[in-house]
């Protein structure tokens, strides 16, 4: 792989923290390098804010607690997913079932085993 000088509009629009390598076959990707390293495992992110929510695996610190039980969490986002545990919120639903899910994993899963949720294909596949 090469690093490659593209043309001029190009570079402009690519941020400096960014690499552009070439493939031999002349495609080219942009890559952001990941200079913030685990000191515990040595794991490699890209942002130091990536590193920060991962070091909270090693210390075992989980900032994010549940107002109605005592359930703490690393990241908000599983937080609120959580909250809907008790306020019995299901905001996704099954387009052709119409059953309703309180996370979006769970609506997929549901998609791929309940046959009468999956159209047949003109192969006689079914698709989601």
């Amino acid at each position: 792989m090469k690093i490659a000088w593209l043309k001029p509009l190009i570079q402009k629009r690519l941020l400096k923290r960014q690499v552009v390598v070439v493939e031999q076959n002349g495609s080219f990707q942009v890559k952001i390098p990941k200079n913030f390293v685990c000191e515990h495992c040595f794991g490699a992110f890209r942002s130091s804010y990536h590193l920060k929510r991962h070091i909270l695996i090693h210390t075992g610190e989980k900032p994010f607690e549940c107002d109605v039980c005592d359930m703490r969490f690393i990241q908000k986002y599983h937080l609120e997913r959580h909250k809907r545990v008790h306020s019995g919120e299901k905001p996704y639903q099954c387009e052709r079932c119409h059953q309703c899910f309180s996370r979006t994993d769970r609506l997929l899963r549901h998609k791929r085993m309940c046959q009468g949720c999956q159209s047949k294909t003109s192969d006689g596949q079914f698709s989601l």
